[in-house]
């Protein structure tokens, strides 16, 4: 009788950005739930480079420093 392997690794628990973390990516979903708009807005302000993105394939990423950057310039009140 020939004995199978049916072991597999277990996924990856995929680590989000911590608040503060300066290495983290986002993704554009991600940064729309946090600011309460349509992932169309965010992709509008990547297209327009206001907020600084890097694409994979089809998806892009943002990194956590310059998502921090994009909200210190669109603050009203000083």
């Amino acid at each position: 009788m020939k004995s199978t392997n049916t072991h597999t690794k277990a996924p990856k628990a995929q680590k989000k950005p911590v608040q503060g973390q300066s290495g983290g990516f986002m993704t554009v979903y991600e940064i729309a739930d946090l600011l309460r708009v349509e992932p169309l807005t965010i992709y509008r302000y990547i297209r327009s480079k206001k907020l600084t993105a890097y694409k994979l394939g089809k998806d892009y990423r943002v990194q956590q420093k310059d998502f921090e950057t994009f909200l210190k310039h669109c603050k009203t009140v000083k």
